[in-house]
């Protein structure tokens, strides 16, 4: 008998786990997969998502070798933007999470808001942008950067 089910009623023999009256344990079985407040959500602003390709563009640029540890490490770090009221936000190197922190305070797993109508937000994600791409672009070969 499966550990999803308990059995309510005795000496059931052969019968099926809906005739025993069995019903699952396990809250998966009732609801699958569910999503968490702290998930990205499937729409989010622009900025954010470019920094998400960006971050990606750097770990694969990392993965193929052609920036250590060190270098990626820096290049991350200047992934963040900032909104208008000082709040950054940034992925996690390992996590891929987002993580936003307002001043003062430590870095929390929060996910990116699906609207940013910010323009501090816009500038600083094309600094971060820029920034990170110049930097990829000076410590890869040419010919990966060109091609």
């Amino acid at each position: 008998m499966s550990s999803l089910f308990k059995k309510k009623k005795k000496d059931a023999g052969d019968a099926s786990p809906e005739e025993v009256g069995e019903q699952p344990t396990d809250p998966a079985f009732f609801l699958g997969t569910l999503r968490s407040e702290l998930d990205t959500p499937a729409e989010i602003s622009s900025e954010f998502r470019n920094l998400e390709i960006a971050f990606a563009k750097v770990l694969t640029v990392y993965q193929r070798g052609l920036i250590n540890k060190e270098e990626t490490g820096e290049i991350l770090t200047n992934l963040r933007i900032s909104d208008s009221q000082g709040t950054q936000w940034t992925l996690g190197a390992t996590t891929r999470r987002w993580y936003k922190r307002t001043l003062g305070s430590s870095w929390k797993v929060t996910p990116p808001p699906a609207a940013a109508n910010d323009r501090v937000l816009e500038e600083t994600a094309f600094e971060a942008l820029h920034a990170a791409a110049q930097l990829v672009e000076s410590l890869t070969p040419k010919e990966i950067t060109s091609g």
